[in-house]
């Protein structure tokens, strides 16, 4: 198609503006082009002066022509070349994209918010994170319309913007409702291309200060139901939400125990799946033995995490697993010691041989195992 000289008459079509078919088979020629996503198609496309036109074409009063439009400028700036990404970002194609989707509404224009939705996510792994502050309420609102396909480009689009402090605090703002509509997601979707990035958001939110962490406590009767999801990255990333709550106030500890999640946790951590499900339960755990009370830990002794621990110390992933799971028998003993039944506490891990293995672990190559392993035995069994 380039070798025989088509670009430069396509180009032409684009500018007919008394043509609107022409000007849809034309952008959709030059879309399928791109689609390559290979750097000498794509570089020729940008020499050929297209994306400045292409940018114009937004702002067609036709959805035909502004869906295709979306969709060739995402495939121009989703090539392996970052530096021709780059020149499509500088000739404002995101602010030109965000005021063709400011009108938009489903279902009348359902074609072209999920081309533009397509492409800010094409975009936004090259875009400085203020620059997509702006889309924030856009893609608030987006998360509102049914389309898993939209709801999934979206969300990769939050993910990427949510690793920026700035643009976390701009997330979580009432005004928006960004979060809820998370939550909503996380109950009405089945899909793992909307719920993974979907979860990813909510963990970045929950690893900031504690009113970002705050935010996502709405979340956990979602994050409780998505533990029983058949999917293991579902619940990899589940969990590291939940790590990154309780490894916050005693409150937002307290908040995940009144949502008896740590029972399923449980469950998982006792089944032998997923190597990094299991580690992430742990962490789980391990962050709520590190900032929860004391009534707080007993809690989880009572629904029985000694033996849950105990019984994978000695298991052949114990040294993925061991460096938590000793800090969480460390700050159990503790725990018990300041309630004051400390010997109770040693006989149920004596009783599930957790004694013997932690003895067993003070000659482990891994340093920080060996270490904590000696420091429960000198401290508690001696």
């Amino acid at each position: 198609m380039i070798d025989c000289g088509v670009v430069p008459c396509l180009i032409r079509f684009l500018q007919i503006d008394e043509n609107a078919a022409l000007q849809v088979e034309a952008v959709g020629a030059i879309a399928n082009i791109a689609s390559s996503r290979r750097s000498e198609h794509i570089g020729y496309l940008i020499d050929t002066g297209v994306v400045p036109i292409l940018i114009r074409l937004l702002s067609s009063p036709l959805d035909d022509v502004r869906a295709q439009v979306a969709r060739a400028l995402g495939n121009i700036g989703d090539g392996d070349n970052i530096e021709y990404r780059d020149r499509v970002l500088a000739a404002d194609a995101l602010p030109a994209l965000l005021e063709a989707a400011k009108d938009c509404k489903e279902p009348s224009n359902l074609l072209v918010i999920k081309q533009i939705a397509h492409a800010m996510s094409c975009f936004s792994g090259g875009v400085p994170y203020a620059d997509l502050r702006p889309a924030l309420p856009l893609l608030a609102r987006l998360l509102s319309f049914h389309d898993e396909e939209i709801a999934e480009d979206v969300c990769s689009t939050l993910h990427y913007i949510s690793f920026d402090l700035g643009s976390l605090n701009a997330i979580v703002q009432e005004d928006l409702n960004i979060v809820s509509r998370l939550m909503e997601l996380l109950l009405g979707s089945t899909s793992t291309k909307v719920l993974v990035p979907a979860l990813k958001v909510l963990a970045n939110v929950a690893s900031g200060d504690a009113k970002m962490t705050q935010s996502v406590i709405i979340t956990l009767p979602s994050l409780l139901w998505l533990l029983d999801y058949p999917d293991k990255g579902v619940h990899v990333e589940v969990c590291w939400t939940l790590s990154n709550i309780t490894a916050g106030t005693t409150e937002q500890i307290q908040a995940v125990i009144d949502a008896a999640i740590f029972p399923k946790l449980f469950e998982l951590i006792k089944s032998p799946s997923d190597l990094e499900v299991q580690k992430e339960a742990v962490v789980v755990v391990a962050n709520a033995t590190i900032g929860g009370t004391t009534e707080q830990i007993w809690y989880l002794i009572n629904e029985g995490v000694i033996p849950v621990l105990c019984n994978i110390l000695q298991d052949e992933r114990i040294e993925t697993l061991g460096k938590e799971i000793l800090l969480s028998l460390s700050n159990i003993l503790n725990a018990g010691e300041k309630r004051g039944k400390l010997e109770d506490v040693i006989g149920m891990i004596t009783d599930c041989d957790g004694k013997n293995k932690i003895e067993k672990l003070q000659d482990s190559k891994n340093y920080d195992i060996s270490t904590r392993a000696e420091d429960i035995v000198g401290n508690f069994f001696y």
